[in-house]
């Protein structure tokens, strides 16, 4: 307990204004013992949520069969119907477009919950009416003044969520078949199961490099780098190391996203903006005579030093990652 006080007491710098602070109430923002706390505090809801709410709405084995599906497939079945070359092909285009399984099932549901510190998410197979229900049933569970109500959003995953500095949206259904076999080895045609992407939220971290000056928007609206003046003085390699802070910052943490090409446009602006800063620092008027003055990774002729920047960037879906992985956005805000 004493330990646990000493640290709530301690103080901290303000990374904006430089002044020592002290905290009147809860712990110092980037403390360690916050997330554990925080799995302390939160211990119970989560026994909560998957002993009592997830079994509730998990039932069914499977979806029953799509009825639409079933007149549609029936149609095209030459023991059962007499229908014309023109109406199979008219079924067959309709069974191409609809789910084989009934998505409002009403005997069918599943749910899965997630939590990482104080962000969770709770999904769900089911009609909005019982996301309403779950809702109020945490919210009252937590005492009504836990949950934050702007930022605990209701939507279906069509319409995409932000989650721990990812956006997850599900894919728009298409009609892509894949060969495989059955069971028995026979050989069939099939549609692929539409799953959700986890993309990195590109706007956010323009919106971020923005703030953070690294671009800016012209007249019409074009992304252009901008130079950090206040870097100007610093040498060459410290220059460098800064930018290079911020491209590694971004490739580590979204080694997971299904759009992470994205990234190349970029880093490709913050390599724009680190030339810019040293034609600043060097006095000269344009990146051309940067890059063929140090080459195209802006070199430091003294140490060696280089701007780190990939050739390509093939989506690897690397979610379980053994590196220590730190939140993408404070180090883009940090000096």
């Amino acid at each position: 307990m004493t330990i646990l006080k000493k640290t709530q007491s301690a103080d901290y710098k303000d990374p904006e204004s430089g002044k020592i602070l002290k905290p009147d109430i809860g712990t110092p923002q980037g403390s360690v013992l916050s997330p554990l706390l925080a799995n302390i505090v939160l211990h119970e809801l989560d026994k909560y949520i998957t002993n009592i709410l997830m079994p509730k709405y998990h039932s069914g084995k499977r979806r029953r069969t799509n009825p639409a599906y079933n007149k549609a497939i029936y149609a095209r079945d030459p023991k059962h119907t007499k229908s014309t070359e023109l109406e199979k092909a008219q079924a067959l285009v309709l069974v191409r477009k609809i789910p084989r399984n009934d998505p409002f099932d009403p005997s069918y549901r599943r749910s899965l919950y997630l939590r990482y510190a104080d962000d969770f998410v709770f999904l769900l197979e089911g009609p909005r009416s019982e996301a309403e229900n779950i809702k109020q049933d945490i919210k009252t569970f937590l005492l009504n003044n836990t949950l934050n109500d702007p930022k605990t959003l209701i939507t279906h995953l069509t319409e995409g969520f932000d989650f721990l500095g990812a956006y997850i949206k599900s894919t728009r259904r298409v009609d892509f078949r894949m060969k495989t076999r059955t069971k028995t080895g026979k050989p069939i045609t099939m549609r692929a199961n539409v799953r959700a992407k986890v993309n990195m939220p590109t706007q956010k971290i323009i919106d971020k490099l923005q703030t953070a000056g690294f671009l800016r928007k012209n007249r019409q609206q074009t992304l252009l780098a901008k130079p950090l003046t206040k870097l100007v003085n610093l040498d060459h390699s410290t220059i460098l190391q800064f930018f290079n802070s911020k491209i590694q910052g971004l490739l580590n943490y979204y080694t997971f996203a299904g759009n992470r090409v994205k990234l190349l446009n970029l880093l490709w602006l913050l390599k724009q903006s680190a030339a810019k800063t040293l034609a600043r620092k060097y006095k000269l008027r344009s990146m051309r005579q940067i890059f063929q003055r140090f080459g195209p990774l802006l070199r430091d002729p003294q140490t060696d030093y280089k701007l780190e920047t990939p050739n390509s960037l093939p989506t690897i879906h690397q979610y379980n990652c053994r590196k220590t992985q730190y939140p993408v956005m404070p180090i883009l805000e940090q000096d």
